[in-house]
């Protein structure tokens, strides 16, 4: 098994961990207010590492506005989506944008993730 697989393998762990926490923090989609098949979607892309673990970089959608609504979803219309979350989610916006900015390892936003919540 490459370093890549084991790599991807480890931070897929913590993905699930901050899907979980994301949506127990606020169970319901923050569009329509649907409390089944929720997602947590990445406002940030999952590439930019120093984001992907981070609690504010989540916004709980129900399975049809995360994918599949062409009116609207975080991946049909992602302009839209993008629109709708600076206007209502103005601080979080202009926060997640900033530490986009910063660059970070994998390894490094695992260390940061499990210090902050205290995981082992």
């Amino acid at each position: 098994m490459g370093i890549s697989k084991i790599k991807k393998i480890k931070i897929g762990k913590y993905d699930k961990i901050w899907s979980k926490m994301a949506r127990e923090l606020t169970p319901y989609c923050w569009y329509c207010g649907a409390t089944e098949g929720l997602n947590a979607h990445h406002f940030i892309r999952r590439a930019i590492k120093g984001l992907r673990l981070d609690i504010m970089n989540a916004v709980i959608l129900c399975t049809s506005h995360h994918v599949f609504n062409h009116e609207f979803s975080a991946h049909k219309t992602p302009e839209k989506f993008e629109r709708w979350y600076k206007g209502k989610f103005g601080g979080h916006y202009t926060y997640l944008k900033k530490q986009a900015q910063k660059h970070c390892t994998e390894l490094q936003a695992i260390k940061e993730f499990k210090e902050k919540y205290e995981l082992t």
